[in-house]
């Protein structure tokens, strides 16, 4: 599945989005996963009150034109190992946009205890 930033006058910086992609070695091979990978992976999501994930936002600025071009149609990709949730894998600037306008945020959760080897 590929995203499509209908925002005519914001454009994407290269290397996020879906073009966002891991790099890790096992057993001597670089392996390369996706943002795309990710979501093929995952099942189609739930709905959360964004401040309950607000603690996981990483302390840094945003700029608010891709804040205000955030499409809270896709989901906010979080992971997850033993049973609590630990980290925003992709969609920063769609969780400030949901806590900005008091509305849920659908996400879909990567439990890195059960994911494939290549995830973590």
């Amino acid at each position: 599945m590929k995203y499509i930033r209908t925002y005519e006058s914001f454009k994407q910086p290269h290397g996020t989005g879906s073009e966002s992609s891991w790099e890790k070695e096992i057993d001597g091979d670089i392996i390369k996963f996706t943002l795309d990978d990710i979501n093929d992976y995952l099942d189609l999501g739930q709905e959360m009150d964004p401040n309950e994930l607000s603690h996981l936002l990483i302390d840094t600025e945003r700029d608010p034109e891709r804040i205000e071009a955030a499409d809270l149609e896709y989901p906010v990709i979080l992971t997850s190992s033993g049973g609590r949730i630990t980290s925003i894998l992709d969609g920063q600037h769609r969780e400030v946009k949901a806590i900005r306008d008091g509305v849920p945020v659908r996400v879909r959760i990567l439990d890195m205890d059960l994911a494939p080897e290549n995830f973590f």
